[in-house]
């Protein structure tokens, strides 16, 4: 972790093993009004997955944040989609403790955490969904979510069942706040099985179908709230069916991908997260990130208004 200049707040570190997320909290400095003094700045970076707490100094009621979810892990042959990203201004209460989780990215057929789906285990594997990232206040209630990518889908014949990139291509208001709503995996349907859906504001996304034939693959499972489902099993009659990539974490989690019935056949990619921010955010903005190192970090930035004062 980095600080700069002088500490104010408080920062308690339980970091995860795997270093798949990264957290950036900054209080950068505003020009000051008239008689009044510089803020001071402060900056902290958490280059791991896990949790922490973030105490918030005194005086301070409202903060800017940009966090980035996790990218998913590619399948035998599908990529992993990648995680999405969310900037808001948030109301905050001076002197709480806010928790703050970076998601880990998926690794093989596991789900990263929070709330990535696991990708199905066979010869062709699929991918495990991407965690999510989550800003949330004492209370432990989402302020902001920036869902996961979905997990790629196994196979041996196409490059094209990836798994669903949480970047935002629609939004939609809901009555706890708004929701940024990201890609579906890939997949052909048919004798290939079926992509896994992104979650929305209200529900996870729909599972992939089994790929059709005498011996279907089976079905993904459907993403919940802050789940992603699981992808479906290709069919193990044939060693060359490929299995479905897990649904990315969020807001709701994206579906699992489809598996396929034996033969050269692909399984579907996971559907992306959805990501979220709380009513009375504002400036809000959903995109994806402009860059992932290789490990699937992601970032958040927070700016505060007022002047930073001693708890």
């Amino acid at each position: 972790m980095e600080r700069a200049n002088r500490r104010i707040g408080r920062f308690i570190a339980s970091p995860c093993l795997l270093g798949l997320g990264v957290l950036a909290l900054a209080l950068p400095a505003l020009l000051p009004q008239q008689g009044e003094p510089f803020v001071p700045e402060m900056t902290t970076t958490f280059a791991h997955a896990g949790v922490y707490q973030f105490g918030v100094p005194g005086g301070v009621t409202l903060i800017k944040a940009h966090l980035v979810g996790a990218d998913g892990a590619s399948g035998a042959k599908g990529r992993g989609g990648e995680g999405g990203a969310v900037t808001g201004f948030v109301p905050v209460a001076p002197c709480t403790t806010m928790t703050v989780t970076i998601g880990s990215g998926g690794f093989s057929t596991q789900g990263g955490s929070p709330g990535g789906g696991a990708g199905a285990s066979s010869m062709f594997r699929g991918g495990g969904g991407g965690g999510a990232s989550e800003l949330l206040d004492a209370a432990r209630q989402p302020l902001l979510i920036a869902g996961g990518g979905g997990g790629g889908g196994g196979g041996t014949e196409s490059k094209f069942n990836q798994g669903g990139s949480a970047f935002a291509l629609s939004e939609a208001t809901i009555s706890a706040g708004r929701v940024g709503i990201g890609l579906r995996g890939g997949g052909n349907g048919g004798f290939d099985a079926g992509p896994g859906f992104p979650g929305t504001g209200t529900e996870g996304g729909a599972g992939g179908t089994g790929g059709h034939g005498a011996k279907p693959g089976a079905p993904g499972t459907s993403g919940s709230s802050h789940q992603g489902g699981v992808g479906g099993l290709g069919n193990a009659a044939n060693l060359r069916s490929g299995s479905g990539g897990g649904g990315g974490g969020g807001y709701f989690g994206g579906g699992g991908g489809g598996g396929s019935p034996p033969g050269p056949t692909d399984g579907g990619g996971g559907g992306a997260g959805s990501s979220f921010a709380i009513k009375g955010a504002t400036h809000v903005t959903f995109s994806g990130a402009t860059s992932h190192p290789p490990n699937g970090h992601g970032s958040i930035t927070v700016m505060a208004r007022e002047h930073l004062q001693p708890c």
